[in-house]
């Protein structure tokens, strides 16, 4: 199954094994990541590393 996911940030997707980072509608880098994410965590962020990553306005 493949999942399409679209974030700003970085924390997320370091858990992905493939990024693809675009720019005005054209693609910068196209990165495979083999290993060095922490997409294998088995324990969900906390509340409070959820609050601290959050966007705000």
């Amino acid at each position: 199954m493949t999942v399409l996911l679209a974030t700003h940030d970085a924390a997320v997707a370091n858990r992905c094994e493939r990024i693809v980072e675009l720019s005005d509608g054209e693609i910068l880098a196209d990165t495979v990541r083999s290993g060095g994410s922490d997409r294998d965590r088995t324990e969900w962020p906390t509340e409070t590393e959820m609050e601290e990553s959050a966007i705000r306005p």
